[in-house]
Formats: C-alpha cells, structure tokens, sequence
C-alpha cells in the first residue's frame, strides 16, 4: 500500500504540492508523474465493510502463493513459468467485479499496475498485472509472482474480471 493511499489526500491536493515542488526545482518536471499520480489517488476510494471483508482473502493469496514457491523450491522444481492459476482463481474467481479483485490484491500488499491493453490478432485484451517478489539477489536475479487479470475493458474504468491468471518468473540482468 502506498502512502497516498494511508493519508488520502484529495487529488486537487496532490496536484498543488506537485506544482510547489516543480516550482521549487525539488521535483523535475514530469507531467506524465505527475498526472499519474493524480489519477491513482483520485481512483482510491474510503473502504467499506464489504472491503474489510476482503482483507482475509488477500492475506490467505499471498500466503499460498508463498506456500507454493517454498514447496517447489524444497522440491528442487522448476520455478520459472510455473502457473499460478489454480491458487489466484480460489480468491479471484472469474467474473469477480474489479474492484473486489483489486481490493483482494491490495490486501495481499502485492505491487499493482495500472490497466492496461494489448493487441493478439484482431483481438483487444484489457488486463491488470500485479506482482510480489519472492525472492532477490541482488544485482543479478529476482523471483516473482506475477498476477494478470483479464478483465472486460479499461475505459472508463473495468467493471469485472473475465479471466484471472497467473505465474512465477524470474528475471536475470
């Protein structure tokens, strides 16, 4: 969870200390960070009962998911590309609306991406991605779990999951 979603701040706010802050040559002037930022706390909304409700399912997630790497790492398994689907499915079934799923995420404290969309063939997919790191070794390699959210579009804003997926992937410097 990111600061600005502990203070809540308003996004008018937001963009007034940004503004200082440029003036102030503190912070360089990245518009696109700026208005990136903006759109994140404006898209933060109070959470509900119904939200609390969904903390246990994020917390049981990622302990799963952290379950399952250790188990194929004591097994000597392959890791990489492994499928996480099966587990993210449990908390995340399909047709979950994505708030709910984003909720469940934020919950698991997994680092969430913005919406976003490719083409494969004349097909759109619209999905979210989000991650945690499993493991590190720094300089060299780093070890994910990387969750991807098909969901059914992206403007205004999606509305449900469609299909939720997911794997493990390690990158190399």
């Amino acid at each position: 969870m990111n600061w600005l979603s502990v203070i809540g701040p308003p996004a008018a706010t937001v963009t007034a200390i940004l503004g200082v802050l440029q003036w102030l040559k503190i912070l360089p002037r990245m518009k696109y960070a700026s208005l990136l930022i903006v759109t994140l706390v404006a898209g933060e909304r109070p959470m509900t009962e119904h939200d609390a409700a969904l903390n246990q399912p994020g917390v049981e997630l990622r302990q799963s998911i952290l379950d399952e790497f250790a188990r194929l790492k004591a097994n000597k398994s392959e890791r990489d590309g492994y499928d996480l689907g099966l587990i993210i499915r449990q908390y995340i079934p399909p047709d979950t609306s994505y708030l709910d799923a984003v909720t469940i995420l934020k919950a698991g404290n997994f680092d969430i991406r913005p919406p976003s969309s490719y083409r494969y063939g004349k097909e759109e997919i619209f999905l979210v991605g989000a991650n945690i790191v499993l493991e590190s070794s720094f300089p060299s390699w780093t070890t994910y779990a990387y969750v991807k959210l098909l969901v059914d579009k992206i403007e205004p804003t999606p509305t449900r999951v469609v299909d939720p997926q997911g794997n493990i992937s390690t990158t190399h410097l």
